[in-house]
Order: C-alpha cells, then structure tokens, then sequence
C-alpha cells in the first residue's frame, strides 16, 4: 500500500510539474502572439470573458429560481 501511494504521489508531483512547465511555455508563446495581434486577442479574450460570465449569471439565476 505505502509503495503504491508513494508512487502515486511522485506521479503526481510530475505531473503538477510537467503542467506548469507547459503554462510557462504557453505563456511564453502567447507573450509574442499577443505583441503581434493584441487587438484580435483583448477583444476575443473580452466577448469570451463576457458570454462565460453572462452565461454563468444566467445558469446560477437559472438554478436558484428552480
């Protein structure tokens, strides 16, 4: 049992690791796209922020009335 978990903790730790490298390069690439086409990106990443915020509203009002 002990091993097992041991093992599945360093599994994990990996993965934690592997994961935040990969945000790192991600954020890395997206730094020069967006020194690129700045406007294109603020003005997706503003209409995708608005319609999840608006559609979270929407189903959280939803789900309390009901």
């Amino acid at each position: 049992m002990s091993q097992s978990k041991t093992k599945n903790i360093i599994k994990n730790v990996k993965k934690l690791v592997g994961d935040i490298v990969r945000i790192r390069i991600k954020v890395k690439f997206k730094v020069k796209i967006r020194v690129k086409v700045k406007v294109r990106v603020s003005l997706r990443l503003g209409l995708a922020l608005g319609l999840g915020l608006g559609l979270g509203l929407g189903l959280g009002l939803v789900l309390n009335l009901y």
